[in-house]
């Protein structure tokens, strides 16, 4: 009985919410593009406040400031995959 109490929590209110995977996924991503390619200036400091703004606040970031920094990191990395 109180295995199915904690799974039905536990599927309720789960420990990491998928904004938290999402920003920590995003975060990873972005990490990996700076230190494998070569980027501009101007581009580099957008990535990187980025980076620092997903760490900082990587639990109070709405869906639609994710989404956003999403397409913008998919617009500079669409630049490098030409």
């Amino acid at each position: 009985m109180n295995e199915q109490k904690k799974s039905y929590n536990d599927y309720m209110n789960p420990n990491v919410s998928e904004q938290k995977q999402n920003a920590t996924d995003l975060a990873a991503q972005i990490s990996y593009f700076i230190h494998h390619n070569t980027i501009k200036p101007d581009e580099w400091i957008l990535l990187d406040k980025m980076l620092k703004q997903l760490n900082k606040q990587k639990f109070n970031l709405s869906r639609k400031v994710l989404r956003s920094m999403q397409t913008k990191f998919e617009n500079i990395k669409e630049n490098y995959q030409r």
